[in-house]
């Protein structure tokens, strides 16, 4: 019933289950598609479920509407080494409310506009924008940034309309990597 959902949503491993869709939001229930998972310590394949935890976390709009993403976050039991672990996921890093790509495009719409536009489209906290987007661009910003560097584009986006906040972006123009984003901070005269 729900292949297509779990085709457009193209989270490998996992699969739609069941959908709430309201006015104003879409989630999205998705279930593991492994019974099975490797143990980090010793490699040995585990089935032995030890707990399971139920989060919520936020994904790229649907029709307009904010996506949320509603899963079981599995640990496992390995009963060669005896310790439980996490079972790994792909699609969200450890202590974040929102999916990577999320966050990635997140961070381009701030790019594009700036954090307050997107604080009122995405209905998210200033703070949680900003951060959202410092992470992505640390993310993004090379070991050796200035490492043949031959070319630098330098741009100010304004992280708050109108209150001297700024971030400064440092672009290798020759590879279009992300080499620095900074907080700036300008009195206006």
């Amino acid at each position: 019933m729900y292949e297509v959902f779990t085709e457009l949503l193209a989270i490998p491993n996992y699969k739609v289950v069941g959908s709430e869709i309201s006015e104003d939001r879409v989630t999205l229930d998705i279930n593991s598609t492994l019974d099975a998972v490797a143990c980090p310590h010793c490699c040995q394949t585990s089935e032995s479920l030890h707990e399971r935890h139920r989060r919520t976390v936020r994904d790229l709009p649907v029709s307009g509407k904010p996506c949320y993403l509603r899963f079981v976050r599995r640990r496992f039991y390995c009963h060669n080494c005896n310790r439980a672990f996490c079972e790994s996921i792909n699609f969200v890093q450890e202590r974040r409310d929102y999916t990577n790509r999320y966050q990635n495009w997140i961070f381009h719409q701030v790019k594009e506009n700036n954090i307050t536009a997107v604080q009122r489209c995405e209905e998210l906290i200033y703070d949680a924008i900003e951060s959202i987007f410092f992470h992505e661009a640390k993310l993004r910003t090379p070991a050796e940034p200035f490492a043949d560097l031959k070319r630098l584009g330098i741009d100010e986006i304004a992280l708050r309309k109108g209150k001297g906040n700024f971030a400064l972006i440092l672009t290798n123009l020759d590879t279009a990597e992300v080499v620095e984003v900074s907080k700036t901070a300008r009195k206006r005269s």
